[in-house]
């Protein structure tokens, strides 16, 4: 699958180029490391990563606690990605579990 045609960088016309994150989310975002736009993105996840609230503190704990349970089932394998692929099995998972008990 080819790669989706994207503009420019809007704010100092750059290339643009997508980007899949930690959670499997694609991003889109301006190669230039000096943009304003990806300065402000990169400031506004920093303050909203030092600003979060206890109970959301509490929450990613708890969900951490739940995957790490779920890790002796997966084959971790001895290479780190055989270990990153367990792991995103166990969060998957773990997501999966926590949707069930909500509904």
């Amino acid at each position: 699958m080819s790669e989706p045609e994207l503009l420019p960088c809007p704010f100092c016309g750059s290339k643009a180029r997508l980007q899949e994150t930690i959670a499997h989310a694609i991003d889109v975002f301006c190669t230039n490391r000096e943009c304003i736009k990806r300065t402000v993105v990169e400031a506004e996840a920093v303050r909203r990563w030092n600003t979060r609230t206890l109970s959301e503190i509490a929450i990613i704990r708890a969900f951490v606690e739940r995957v790490e349970k779920r890790l002796p089932d997966y084959d971790t394998g001895r290479t780190a990605d055989a270990m990153l692929k367990a792991y995103r099995r166990a969060v998957y998972d773990e997501l999966a579990a926590m949707e069930k008990e909500a509904e």
